[in-house]
C-alpha cells in the first residue's frame, strides 16, 4: 500500500512540475506553448524516474542510463502523443481554416 501512495505521490508532483514549467515558460519567457509543454514533459518524465528510483522503488537495484532511456521513451511517446497531439491538430485546423480553408473541406481536397 505504502508504495502505491508514493508511486501516486510522485504523480502529482510531476504533474505540478510539469503545469508550472509550461505557466513559466509561456507567460515568463514568452516561449510558444508547444515547445514549452514539449520541455515541461521530458522534465516531468526526468523529475518523476529520479524520484521512483530514490523514493518508490528504493530496494530495486541501482539503474544505469539504458533503464531511464527506456523510460523516457515509453513515458515519453505517450505523454507527448496524448498532450501535443490535441494542440497540433487544433492548430492545424485554426491554420487551414485562417488560410481560407474550412477544416472539413481541406480534408475532401477542396477550397
Amino acid at each position: 500500500m505504502m508504495r502505491w501512495l508514493r508511486f501516486n505521490a510522485v504523480g502529482m508532483m510531476g504533474m505540478a512540475v510539469q503545469l508550472i514549467l509550461i505557466a513559466v515558460l509561456v507567460r515568463v519567457f514568452k516561449m510558444h506553448y508547444l515547445p514549452a509543454t514539449a520541455l515541461a514533459v521530458e522534465v516531468a518524465i526526468l523529475h518523476n524516474f529520479l524520484w521512483h528510483v530514490r523514493w518508490t522503488w528504493p530496494d530495486r537495484p541501482l539503474v544505469g542510463l539504458f533503464t531511464l532511456f527506456r523510460f523516457n521513451v515509453a513515458v515519453g511517446v505517450v505523454s507527448m502523443r496524448l498532450l501535443l497531439g490535441p494542440y497540433v491538430s487544433r492548430y492545424r485546423a485554426i491554420r487551414l481554416h485562417h488560410d481560407g480553408e474550412s477544416p472539413p473541406s481541406s480534408v475532401l481536397g477542396g477550397r
